[in-house]
């Protein structure tokens, strides 16, 4: 695979570049992973929402949620089965199976599955 590595000084990035990935990496250099710093703050957001339990069986729950966010549940087959903006969804009603979650924040769009019981 591929993956950027950045080369900072004084905290600034002084240099990007691609790699590739084969299956060995050696160096003399110490390679330190750490987060995007430059990952926006929405993205940030969104990578920080939490879909539980999964699989479920009366209630998905949503941590983390934004404010003024909108949740949708579709079948498998694109049907809109649910919307909302509660953090704590019914789901007595769905029957056994793999459904879609798609979540509109103000800074962008989740989308996950879970499977219910």
């Amino acid at each position: 695979g591929q993956f950027s590595v950045s080369y900072f000084a004084d905290g600034y990035i002084t240099k990007t570049e691609t790699v590739n990935f084969i299956s060995t990496f050696t160096t003399s250099r110490d390679i330190k992973l750490q987060k995007n710093p430059l990952v926006s703050e929405a993205e940030n957001e969104l990578n920080t929402i939490k879909i539980f339990p999964n699989p479920a069986q009366s209630q998905l729950n949503i941590k983390n949620m934004p404010a003024n966010t909108k949740y949708y549940i579709y079948s498998v087959d694109g049907k809109l089965l649910r919307s909302g903006e509660e953090s704590t969804i019914n789901i007595e009603f769905l029957r056994p199976g793999m459904y879609n979650l798609y979540l509109e924040t103000p800074n962008g769009t989740q989308t996950t599955n879970f499977i219910k019981q």
